[in-house]
């Protein structure tokens, strides 16, 4: 039976280690601090493909969420399919929202054009502001609650015989003819017939380590593209069922009550060095939106406020495939995580234990960064509505 070690427990890694257990692989999943304690867990978990450019990569998040609905199956407390409003300003942004809504049309993706009365049938207590008749709706799209998720993949792991060991970071990996060998922090070498590197924002750092060069957008200072807030809401006596973006506020269920909050426009102060008060500027800012968003919500309070570390390769395109031409290291690294997880896992089991290469992965091969081919998509624009995804 192969050996394979897989680095990181995070959406990612979880659900690779998952898969190839699930193959009959000798899986030992290792984990820095502790599961989901990386980008998962500071994750807005958004699950769509309708902000997503180039088409390569809105086909692939596209199949992506398909992947969740047979992965989740019916009742899987981690998974609401309940879809996205999305509405905005009449003006240059609602015709930015047309643009999109043609782009998915063109490719069978549901999109509906609600009118003021069947929005607020869906979404009650959502506030609409006067002049805004219609609402977009993404009927498909839904959110994730990530760190359930990532229980239940670990516990189909060790189902299958899997190994999950941390908090036990790893400084290096050397893959050589027939194998990798792992060094821990600690100075342990661990040795096997393959490694998948998944550690979201470090990838970079460890991947040099093995020789690969996989750039990621760096955090350069507070409002850097990588980072920006996330709040939790105590609970509420609220009426809000689906995930709903405003041109100044992106919310959702949190469970319990509580509401997950992002205002984009704030996020040029977020530093992951200095998380802000829950009684400060910020906090403040995040529920003056929510109250002028959702009925009933004023005089609430943040249990948490937290700065989230987007993992964005260079050109914002996802990273999955071998970076050794013996096929024994293969890395992941991508936006969009929790959307792209339950697949990604699927296909590098498929070109790991099956030998095969999956097509739906051609045009983001970590080999890209080294030698560019024609094939390779045009560099993604910055999306359109931020979210740790």
């Amino acid at each position: 039976m192969p050996h394979w070690i897989v680095i990181g427990a995070g959406v990612l890694g979880a659900a690779a280690a998952r898969e190839l257990a699930a193959a009959g692989v000798e899986v030992t999943l290792l984990e820095a601090q502790h599961p989901g304690a990386g980008t998962s867990g500071t994750s807005f978990a958004w699950v769509n493909s309708s902000q997503k450019r180039p088409e390569a990569y809105r086909r692939l998040n596209a199949m992506a969420m398909a992947e969740h609905d047979r992965f989740a199956g019916d009742g899987a407390p981690w998974w609401s399919r309940r879809g996205h409003l999305r509405w905005a300003h009449p003006g240059a942004e609602d015709e930015a929202l047309a643009v999109v809504r043609a782009e998915v049309e063109r490719e069978d993706y549901p999109v509906e054009v609600l009118t003021r009365t069947e929005a607020l049938a869906l979404e009650p207590g959502l506030i609409l502001p006067e002049g805004v008749e219609g609402v977009t709706y993404f009927p498909t799209e839904g959110h994730c609650y990530p760190l359930t998720m990532i229980a239940r993949m670990i516990a189909d792991l060790r189902g299958h015989g899997g190994r999950v060991r941390y908090p036990c970071a790893v400084t290096e990996v050397n893959p050589r003819p027939g194998g990798v060998r792992v060094r821990l922090a600690d100075g342990e070498w661990i040795e096997a017939d393959g490694a998948i590197v998944c550690v979201g924002r470090w990838t970079e750092a460890l991947m040099k380590s093995a020789g690969a060069h996989i750039p990621l957008q760096p955090y350069t200072g507070p409002g850097s593209s990588p980072v920006g807030f996330l709040g939790v809401t105590s609970p509420l006596a609220v009426s809000l069922d689906r995930l709903v973006t405003t041109p100044s506020l992106n919310l959702r269920p949190h469970g319990g009550g509580r509401i997950l909050l992002q205002a984009p426009r704030l996020d040029a102060d977020a530093d992951p060095a200095s998380t802000p008060p829950l009684d400060g500027t910020v906090a403040r800012e995040l529920l003056a939106e929510l109250a002028g968003a959702l009925r009933d919500a004023a005089g609430g309070r943040l249990e948490s406020l937290v700065v989230g570390w987007r993992v964005l390769p260079e050109d914002r395109l996802t990273v999955a495939g071998f970076v050794d031409d013996d096929r024994r290291l293969y890395t992941i690294a991508t936006h969009s995580g929790v959307t792209l997880a339950p697949l990604l896992g699927r296909l590098a089991r498929e070109e790991i234990v099956d030998g095969t290469d999956a097509p739906d992965l051609a045009d983001f091969r970590p080999t890209r960064f080294r030698s560019r081919s024609t094939s390779t998509p045009a560099a993604a624009e910055p999306v359109r509505i931020s979210g740790y995804q």
